[in-house]
């Protein structure tokens, strides 16, 4: 499938998507939101494709919402302009309930929806280059694309205030310190390092775990320690009777690598 603003290409296992309106620093429009929702599809439905990268071509990340859009959607009905933010949440919500882990490999400025879709990741890589802010106050707007859900729980509550409150930029070291991050890489390093990480989780191991360990920590962080051990005597009951699972016991009773195969 030919997409307008981005580029999916899979390799080894792993779905490689590219941010590409360098022109723009990968601004987000309402097209680009269409083009994630399919290459998202198409990922969800394709069980040879086992892991994520997205990242953004030329120098930035994400700039976040398109600003030559926003001076049209002056003109929208709140209709239209309520089904445009949705459309944030819906790319928001599917990378979240996607059952494979999504790696962010964060190039360069990811700032305001930038920012905060880069957040929608499991795990976040980048580059000493990147930047990251909640530009949404300076433009006289709150966050969106899942930030009020996702940055508290990266980052505490306070922390977050400040972010949001203040619109400051923050370094790469800085997104560390905090937690925004898990990790900081030269430039250069950034993609051999994100791919790498998703070739090892797409191929070494088992993809019917790594979805479900996904689900429950998010739902750890939605639900109390009753229903969280509901769900774990759940989710790996079915894990317990798995191909996978049983494969992996076997491998280590003969002393070799396991060769998982999502059943």
């Amino acid at each position: 499938m030919e997409y307008e603003t981005i580029i999916l290409e899979k390799i080894n296992g792993v779905g490689k998507i590219t941010l590409n309106r360098p022109d723009s620093l990968n601004a987000l429009n309402y097209q680009c939101m269409l083009d994630l929702e399919a290459a998202l599809a198409d990922i969800r439905e394709d069980g040879d494709t086992r892991c994520v990268v997205i990242t953004g071509a030329g120098r930035a990340f994400c700039a976040g919402g398109d600003t030559k859009q926003m001076t049209d959607q002056h003109n929208w009905g709140a209709v239209q302009l309520k089904d445009y933010v949705r459309r944030f949440g819906t790319v928001g919500r599917d990378m979240w309930e996607l059952e494979k882990p999504i790696i962010m490999a964060i190039n360069g400025t990811a700032v305001g929806g930038g920012c905060n879709f880069a957040l929608c990741g499991d795990i976040l890589i980048a580059s000493e280059k990147a930047k990251f802010a909640e530009f949404f106050v300076l433009r006289g707007l709150m966050p969106d694309f899942m930030g009020i859900y996702t940055l508290p729980k990266l980052v505490g509550l306070q922390k977050t205030k400040e972010l949001c409150f203040t619109g400051d930029m923050i370094d790469a070291q800085e997104a560390l310190k905090i937690g925004l991050v898990s990790k900081v890489t030269p430039h250069e390093e950034l993609i051999p390092t994100a791919m790498a990480l998703a070739t090892r989780l797409a191929t070494e191991r088992p993809p019917l775990a790594l979805g479900m360990t996904k689900m429950l920590l998010h739902k750890a962080i939605e639900l109390d320690l009753r229903s969280i051990l509901e769900y774990e005597a759940f989710g790996q009951g079915l894990l317990l009777q798995t191909e996978d699972h049983k494969e992996a016991v076997s491998a280590l009773f003969e002393k070799r690598l396991p060769k998982f195969k999502g059943k």
